[in-house]
């Protein structure tokens, strides 16, 4: 994803500068899409780069700093590194999906039954797919091994393992991001993730996670699903206690917070203060007065509050903006605002992603199928949402019924930003959707209409019929 091209004045270099950063980053990113270079190859260092594309140093490192924040290179510093093409690109797309979820407030009952729904597709998809060699490290994972990190480090680890099973990208993002999301939201309340963890949570989540990876190697997936049911029931009670409390504690205790989350978000990786940075934003964005009117503050406030340099909150600053999450306002009168994220700039980074990942129809067919039952989980839970699309779709031709349309409608009315991003990024994957996934969703929806037994439902089911 580029950037908005608003950070000229904060962020260290004029606005013509942040354009053409952008420009280049986006010419980079279709070079690696396209195959020109191998993963885990250089894409040149700067002076190659600049050479190559005609622009300044600055303009070179600030679009090396987008495509990696894209998740398309990893920056490896000392002999041998430089920007490499990344092998595991899906992480940092996780990543930012958590972030974009975070910042649109899911509610907690959501995030469990997405957790729900879309890991146990991977648990199933990993199962079928068993065929697949074994390394002694996991089987180790699923053992009884003692293992001296954190149990969350280890039950985080095995979940990489079963994603690296299932290999379907779509289905291993969303779960990843699910996962990521789970573990901040407990950190924003204030309830201790990773080494600090409680020992009872940690290692009850690290045995459920052994048990799921055993019951996938046997080739018993629904042992794994009923573990992931398991895992559920400890979310939920600590989800119901949550109320931001960290948010509205002591700044000691905020900052710690946020860099728990920013460990979660990138794991194994050199936590830079920026990134604790661009989360202490997060939470003063999330927690903003409305009489504020989206004013967070000026930066001179900023520094002062967040204990840190101007060049380290810019760098945290840059990057939320990157992402539309924050907007800063050169000048005196100046200073930084919450953004809106453009979900457009998201799924078109997913679809770059998956697409320099190689996904198959089949594997965007299994993943669109399981979210648009879930969608319809979500419509037909709310009050008066199953009558209104009712309408809808009443409204809809013939010819259009069974196409992408309703699955939008449904996305639409499940209320939940989740759902509409999955939707809009397995539409952009598969245009014209497989039969199967057409057939299956369209009986599911006349099954559940007719359950309902409304003058409403009988009317579409006869338009449907």
């Amino acid at each position: 994803m580029t950037g908005t091209g608003q950070s000229g004045g904060q962020s260290g270099g004029p606005p013509r500068q942040t354009k053409i950063a952008n420009a280049v980053a986006a010419s980079i990113e279709k070079e690696i899409v396209a195959g020109r270079y191998a993963v885990g190859s250089s894409i040149g260092n700067e002076a190659d780069l600049c050479e190559r594309y005609g622009v300044s140093r600055w303009a070179i490192r600030e679009a090396i700093a987008i495509v990696q924040n894209d998740g398309l290179i990893a920056v490896k510093r000392g002999r041998g590194g430089g920007a490499l093409v990344n092998s595991t690109p899906e992480n940092s797309l996780a990543a930012a999906i958590c972030g974009f979820l975070l910042h649109a407030r899911l509610e907690n009952a959501q995030i469990i039954q997405a957790r729900l729904a879309i890991d146990s597709l991977l648990y199933r998809t990993a199962a079928a797919r068993f065929d697949r060699p074994v390394t002694a490290a996991a089987f180790a994972m699923a053992g009884e091994a003692k293992d001296d990190r954190d149990a969350t480090t280890v039950a985080s680890e095995i979940l990489d393992v079963i994603v690296g099973l299932a290999d379907n990208p779509l289905i291993g993002v969303f779960a990843l991001a699910l996962s990521k999301l789970t573990l901040c939201r407990l950190a924003m309340g204030g309830y201790p993730v990773g080494e600090d963890a409680g020992l009872s949570l940690s290692s009850q989540l690290l045995s459920l996670r052994k048990r799921q990876l055993s019951a996938i190697i046997a080739v018993d997936a629904d042992a794994a699903v009923a573990a992931g049911a398991e895992m559920a029931k400890l979310w939920r009670p600590l989800f119901a206690d949550l109320d931001d409390a960290a948010l509205r504690t002591s700044f000691e205790d905020r900052q710690a917070a946020a860099f728990r989350i920013a460990q979660i978000l990138h794991p194994g990786q050199s936590i830079k203060p920026a990134g604790t940075v661009s989360t202490l934003l997060m939470f003063d964005a999330m927690q903003l007065d409305p009489s504020a009117k989206g004013f967070i503050g000026s930066e001179a406030a900023l520094t002062a509050r967040y204990k840190v340099p101007r060049n380290l909150l810019r760098e945290g600053v840059r990057i939320l903006e990157r992402d539309g999450f924050l907007r800063s306002e050169p000048g005196r009168t100046g200073g930084i605002r919450i953004g809106e994220p453009d979900m457009a700039l998201l799924i078109e980074r997913a679809v770059r992603i998956f697409e320099f990942c190689g996904i198959g129809i089949e594997q965007v067919d299994a993943f669109a199928l399981q979210i648009r039952l879930h969608a319809m989980d979500c419509v037909f839970a709310r009050g008066d949402a199953p009558a209104r699309l009712a309408e809808r779709l009443a409204a809809i031709s013939d010819a259009d019924l069974p196409s992408a349309k309703v699955f939008s409608l449904i996305a639409a009315h499940s209320d939940n930003c989740l759902v509409m991003l999955a939707e809009a990024i397995c539409q952009r994957l598969r245009p014209d959707a497989g039969e199967r996934v057409k057939n299956t969703l369209l009986e599911n929806l006349k099954n559940t209409l007719h359950a309902r037994k409304t003058g409403r439902s009988r009317r579409i089911l006869a338009r449907m019929a």
